[in-house]
């Protein structure tokens, strides 16, 4: 699923240095994993490496009780269930890379189980180019600026992967079956 949305924003941002070699970068995008250790391990591992995690709330804690790539930065944002939980960090993250500005949030606070109006509004008033969110288990992606994702549901296989490059910024559903990642002995 290529969309070329981007490609004068990054086109910009790497004109500065034509002569300098382009790689990806590859961001995992998760979401409401739900307690589900054993499937975001699996998730993790299937798409290791990969230059950033983005955790979108509802399972956050998860994260201290599975291997992460070393050196990986994670952005994550709490969840109306990891609020009720107690979990404490912000609903909103802003994320800024290769010249493009993202927010990352549930999307409770923005309704998205009745329509995502209100998280695409939010989102193109204050200068975003994507909205990351979870919450409805639904995975979604709207093409048009700002572009707005949702992962699905990590609890059941569910996530997505953001590749950016020099050629544009590539969004695309993945889904992770039971048996994916499973070593069996001899």
């Amino acid at each position: 699923m290529h969309t070329a949305l981007f490609s004068a924003l990054l086109e910009a941002e790497r004109a500065q240095d034509a002569n300098c070699p382009v790689e990806t970068m590859k961001i995992l995008v998760i979401s409401d994993s739900h307690g589900n250790t054993v499937m975001l391990q699996r998730i993790i591992d299937l798409e290791a490496p990969f230059d950033r995690l983005v955790h979108c709330g509802d399972g956050v804690a998860d994260l201290l009780h599975v291997r992460l790539p070393h050196g990986v930065p994670v952005t994550c944002v709490s969840g109306n269930v990891d609020r009720a939980r107690g979990v404490d960090i912000p609903e909103a993250e802003v994320l800024e890379t290769e010249g493009l500005r993202i927010l990352v949030t549930h999307g409770d606070a923005f309704y998205v189980k009745s329509d995502y109006g209100m998280l695409a509004e939010a989102a193109r008033s204050n200068g975003f180019d994507a909205a990351l969110f979870g919450h409805t288990h639904s995975r979604y992606l709207r093409k048009e600026r700002p572009v707005l994702f949702n992962p699905g549901a990590a609890v059941g296989g569910s996530y997505g992967v953001i590749e950016i490059s020099v050629e544009g910024f590539v969004l695309r559903h993945e889904r992770c079956r039971e048996s994916d990642g499973v070593v069996t002995g001899g």
